[in-house]
């Protein structure tokens, strides 16, 4: 394989079992909003709560429970039996039955069931305040029962945890899906082969500012396409001339290297097609950020700051020739070493390759970090 993912630290998600005990509550229709307007503020689905059990300080540990992921009320419709009566004709000595009536909705009740909390979060506390919700509520029961502990993450099992209670269920966010979206088409591996030599020619027509032998070679293209639309070292050279500085001193400017040149790159290339026609302009309106849906090709991984700068362009796919160097005074890595491009808590995330070790393409990369070439 040419290429190899890098994937962000593994999901917590997978690390549970698949059920846990919750505190059930059956309660009348006619009670369930006020309820549910009460858990919302006292039990939300999401809670960082204080285990009943203590550390050896004796402060309470406190653990993140999450079941936002079930839906908090269940609906069942009970029908009643229809009775039907057996009547003997002694004249005849023959057997009738009583046509059945109708079904009305007097032969349906409803039964309301919700989720009060997970049984790990909530304290002893709890047991006193059941008395307090019964009476308030006008709770018929509430018992302890096994729900879902995590979110579906293939049809089948969200078939298996939506019998036992009702989930939400997203398909395109589950496991499965990921993995069938991972597949590389040989088309993609074409194009990426081709944009990272690219990249490569780009790294020997500079020399990065981080250092003064160090040659990093970035840039961006669109898949739909495969054009090539900004390149880091024609950036940083239109940038010398118009400074009218040398390339010594634009060395000087830590925000100089080559990524964020060939984001900036684009971002010239944007003003150019605006002028004259402002936010008409085709290109504006082919994205609300600067390299949406496109994808970096650079010869060397990003650092952190370059990595999250790729997280606000909203850059489709990331691909690097090369690992930074674990041991020295490199900066740690912004993909293998800290997952930037797959923080669960940002607001966008991107696919983020590497060239398999034993390809030319990635020596050559080698070669370039280590400034042996």
């Amino acid at each position: 394989m040419t290429f190899v993912e890098i994937l962000g630290k593994p999901d917590q998600n997978h690390d549970k079992p698949k059920y846990m005990e919750a505190y059930i509550a059956v309660v009348e229709p006619e009670r369930c909003g006020t309820l549910m307007k009460r858990l919302a503020c006292d039990l939300p689905p999401k809670l960082t709560a204080a285990s009943a059990s203590t550390s050896e300080n004796g402060s309470s540990r406190h653990h993140h429970v999450d079941f936002s992921h079930l839906k908090r009320v269940k609906r069942t419709i009970v029908k009643q039996t229809c009775v039907i009566k057996e009547v003997v004709d002694e004249d005849s000595a023959e057997l009738t039955t009583l046509p059945k009536r109708r079904r009305s909705n007097a032969d349906e009740t409803i039964r309301l069931e919700i989720v009060l909390g997970a049984v790990s979060s909530l304290d002893a506390k709890f047991q006193d305040a059941t008395v307090e919700l019964q009476q308030t509520y006008d709770l018929r029961s509430i018992y302890k029962r096994s729900v879902p502990s995590r979110s579906a993450e293939s049809e089948e099992e969200f078939k298996e945890f939506h019998s036992v209670w009702p989930i939400v269920y997203f398909a395109n966010r589950t496991l499965e899906c990921r993995e069938r979206e991972r597949q590389l088409s040989q088309e993609d591996i074409d194009m990426m082969i081709s944009s990272m030599k690219a990249a490569i020619h780009d790294a020997n027509e500079q020399v990065d500012g981080m250092t003064s032998k160090r040659r990093v070679g970035t840039v961006v293209v669109d898949p739909k396409t495969g054009r090539i639309l900004a390149r880091s070292s024609d950036e940083r050279q239109l940038q010398t001339t118009s400074c009218g500085s040398s390339s010594n001193t634009i060395s000087l400017n830590p925000l100089a290297t080559s990524v964020l040149f060939a984001i900036q790159g684009v971002s010239r290339m944007e003003r150019h097609h605006a002028m004259n026609h402002g936010m008409n302009s085709s290109t504006f309106q082919t994205g609300q950020y600067l390299c949406t849906g496109c994808d970096v090709y650079t010869t060397l991984e990003p650092t952190v700051y370059e990595a999250m700068a790729l997280v606000h362009a909203r850059v489709r796919r990331l691909v690097i020739g090369c690992r930074r160097r674990t041991l020295g005074n490199d900066a740690p890595g912004g993909l293998t070493d800290l997952s930037v491009h797959a923080l669960p808590g940002t607001n966008h995330k991107y696919r983020a390759f590497v060239c398999d070790a034993e390809s030319e393409l990635a020596k050559a990369c080698v070669q370039l970090r280590d400034c042996t070439k």
